[in-house]
């Protein structure tokens, strides 16, 4: 912050980038020390920019939107730029696809397991499909994040682990690209978002994205070749 203030005043423009305001217009949704943390910087941040980058148009509407509310008095201005993925200097692992199994179709969710992901939900559906007797096959890719010890203990004795369900904590670049290569779909069942990386990612491999019906998947998933949406937190 000095070394902004410093630019600040020489004279500099300072333009600041920020990925979302889940922390202050969800707090619920993060780790409870966050919310306090990101509201001092976002206030000291916004006393020293010039300017704001979002990651999403509808990221930079809100921030127009919080701003207004609060009276700001001085002019911001306030854009944005979506994020890429690029898996051309990779090579798609084999030992991914082969996990999937030949036949069945194949589902994909990456992500932290945390709260506002969704993973319940999802683990709920897929319990539902399964008890229906369809032969389809999900993986879970992704961290345990906080507050995720009841989904993670779900994940380890679930009667499918290993079988028709696979968690992984993390992989390396080509086996996640070879995961994306095999599945059928992506499914994302978050309940916010800043962005949606996996959305573009399953995107650059040409795939389908079922994901929870809130406004910056829209925006996201605009180009994806199918998209389906769903209310958030139902299976």
């Amino acid at each position: 912050v000095r070394y902004l203030r410093a630019f600040r005043l020489r004279g500099a423009k300072v333009v600041s980038c920020i990925q979302d305001l889940i922390p202050l217009m969800s707090p619920g949704f993060c780790f409870p020390g966050i919310p306090i943390v990101f509201n001092d910087w976002f206030r000291q941040t916004l006393s020293l920019s010039t300017a704001f980058m979002c990651s999403t148009e509808v990221g930079a509407h809100q921030l127009f939107e919080l701003l207004k509310a609060i009276e700001f008095p001085r002019k911001m201005r306030i854009g944005y730029w979506h994020l890429g993925a690029d898996f051309s200097d990779t090579i798609a692992s084999e030992n991914s696809v082969s996990q999937f199994g030949e036949t069945r179709p194949k589902f994909l969710a990456v992500g932290t397991i945390e709260p506002r992901k969704g993973h319940s939900v999802l683990l709920d559906a897929f319990d539902a499909l399964w008890a229906e007797g369809l032969d389809v096959h999900l993986v879970i890719i992704g961290k345990p994040g906080w507050e995720a010890e009841h989904v993670i203990a779900r994940l380890k004795s679930h009667p499918e682990q290993g079988k028709r369900l696979i968690w992984k904590a993390g992989v390396g670049d080509a086996e996640l690209g070879g995961y994306y290569q095999a599945c059928s779909a992506l499914v994302m069942p978050s309940y916010d978002e800043g962005f949606g990386l996996p959305i573009v990612e399953a995107g650059r491999y040409g795939k389908p994205v079922i994901a929870s019906d809130i406004d910056v998947f829209h925006e996201v998933g605009e180009n994806a070749v199918t998209k389906f949406f769903f209310p958030a937190g139902s299976r």
